[in-house]
């Protein structure tokens, strides 16, 4: 059975918000525990040492959710922009991919406000939502892509090589090899000393 891109991303973002959701419950399941209830580390009763009673295993699945979320989702993003595009705007490709990277980790700083008791179990269900919602807009924005994929693969051409930016020239266009082989020559004898250097180094 063929797991479609789309479909793998898809599902990771279900397992995301089932992280989500999980991570809702287990801080509910805090909230609900002594001593502190609500306000753990911050009872008189902890005296800024004792947790409420809920064991540290329990937030085990939520780990194991969002790993799997990681899973699908990144592998498969990283996998659909290497191969999905031709030789010469992988490197572009995989720069908006890790702009988008730094749009999230903003989004996270935006969102650490909410990130204290109480609250928690508001955004971890809100994020839950979010993630829900984002995987429906996803799947029926670019299911399409799926029955496209053999061919984007095609994209890349084998005859196509990367190029080094000295290779370059100021329209844009390459240099041809004799004269990039002329202007290695030009540099190497440029780089070099002269007779009278030399000997001026040995009067010295």
């Amino acid at each position: 059975i063929r797991f479609k891109p789309i479909n793998r991303i898809t599902i990771g973002f279900v397992f995301a918000a089932l992280s989500m959701a999980y991570a809702a419950i287990v801080q509910h399941l805090i909230y609900t525990s002594p001593p502190c209830y609500e306000a753990p580390l911050a009872c008189l009763a902890s005296n800024g040492e004792l947790t409420n009673n809920v064991h540290v295993a329990v937030q085990i699945p939520a780990y194991l959710l969002i790993s799997l979320s990681e899973i699908f989702a990144s592998i498969t993003d990283l996998e659909y922009a290497t191969t999905k595009t031709p030789t010469s705007m992988k490197s572009f490709i995989m720069s908006i991919f890790l702009l988008q990277r730094a749009f999230e980790s903003a989004l996270g700083v935006a969102l650490s406000p909410t990130a204290i008791s109480p609250k928690l179990v508001w955004m971890y269900m809100g994020l839950c939502i979010a993630t829900i919602i984002t995987a429906g807009i996803f799947l029926m924005t670019f299911n399409k892509y799926n029955a496209t994929g053999d061919e984007m693969n095609m994209l890349e051409d084998p005859q196509e090589k990367a190029v080094g930016a000295g290779e370059i020239t100021a329209g844009g266009g390459l240099m041809h090899r004799n004269a990039l082989e002329s202007l290695d020559s030009e540099d190497r004898h440029a780089s070099a000393p002269s007779e009278s250097q030399k000997g001026g180094a040995y009067t010295a």
